[in-house]
């Protein structure tokens, strides 16, 4: 009786001793999957960062080509001066460019309805210099004048202004309601790591 007691002991010691070889097993797979998580998560908001500052530059580029375009105008217009067109030509060149640019970092939830208006308006404004710009090519500087001083180029360029404050925005409070999202489950993560960490030291 003795001798298959103590068997009986011994088998279940080492049972004990299995399970929690196996507990400490799971347990550290789940800290190096919590681990991997993590690193996935700062990755992934470092990611988003980068995304929102270009797509605020690229906007603040819009911005700036917009300006230099309506400098080429009227410096050509007051002037006559042809070489007051080589802001205004460069910057022509490459807006659309920007455009496509914002969309890349933007993504899916770039503001699409305010881009499009921002697009349609750019069009407008672009369309209004070139009128003016073709007006004194012609001879009809004054007349290009007029047009300028009657405020269409103005209304259009402070809108633009607007849209691009607006966009702007939105992808900063974007950006922030992503970091306040990746805090909550980084947080959530270490509590989680934390459980698992005691159960491993009771083990």
């Amino acid at each position: 009786m003795g001798r298959a007691s103590a068997w009986l002991r011994a088998g279940k010691a080492n049972w004990v001793l299995i399970t929690a070889a196996i507990g400490v097993l799971l347990i550290l797979s789940f800290l190096s999957l919590a681990t991997d998580r993590g690193f996935e998560q700062n990755a992934r908001l470092r990611q988003d960062v980068a995304e929102s500052y270009n797509a605020r530059a690229v906007l603040q580029a819009v911005l700036t080509l917009h300006q230099d375009i309506e400098l080429g105008q009227r410096g050509y217009v007051i002037t006559g001066d042809p070489s007051f067109l080589a802001p205004y030509r460069s910057a022509e060149a490459r807006i659309d460019a920007n455009f496509e640019a914002f969309e890349k970092f933007a993504g899916a939830d770039g503001q699409a309805a305010l881009m499009a208006e921002l697009e349609r308006t750019s069009i407008d404004k672009r369309r209004f210099v070139a009128r003016t710009i073709a007006l004194v090519e012609e001879g009809r500087r004054d007349e290009a004048a007029r047009l300028i001083t009657g405020g269409e180029g103005k209304r259009s360029m402070d809108h633009i202004r607007t849209l691009i404050g607006t966009i702007s925005e939105g992808e900063r409070a974007k950006l922030e309601q992503r970091t306040v999202l990746a805090n909550n489950a980084r947080e959530r993560l270490r509590q989680r790591t934390f459980t698992l960490q005691v159960g491993l030291i009771m083990l």
